[in-house]
């Protein structure tokens, strides 16, 4: 405090970025947490799995693309002996057992997307 030429430190541009991408990433940590506790904690909320049979509208479209139920996250797909993680590009295929972690309304609206693709995927979505 005497001594104003004594050097206390450094600001520099990489920690104050790094700094923000930490507080980003916590808060964004923090939202998804509840979003999970929030599903986790209603009535009958579950795992349960799902198979894509012959003629599903899902089979050979990414994860991304398929408009997956609120109350419900996907969190596994089993393909023969694989488990997969389910990441937004992997497309799924007919044979797969999806696992999934939500409510019966939701399971409900699973088994019609599965079966039926009930809920509108979009044309342009639609693999070649």
């Amino acid at each position: 405090d005497d001594n104003t030429t004594q050097l206390v430190g450094m600001f520099r541009r990489e920690s104050v970025v790094a700094a923000y991408h930490v507080a980003l990433g916590t808060s964004t940590d923090r939202h998804l947490y509840r979003d999970r506790v929030r599903v986790r904690t209603q009535p009958g909320a579950s795992f349960f799995d799902a198979a894509l049979p012959q003629q599903s509208p899902l089979a050979g479209r990414a994860v991304s693309q398929v408009p997956w139920p609120a109350d419900a996250t996907l969190v596994s797909i089993r393909r023969g002996a694989s488990v997969l993680i389910p990441r937004g590009q992997i497309s799924l295929e007919v044979g797969d057992t999806l696992t999934l972690f939500g409510t019966g309304e939701s399971r409900e609206e699973v088994n019609r997307l599965i079966e039926s693709g009930s809920v509108s995927l979009g044309d342009q979505d639609r693999p070649s």
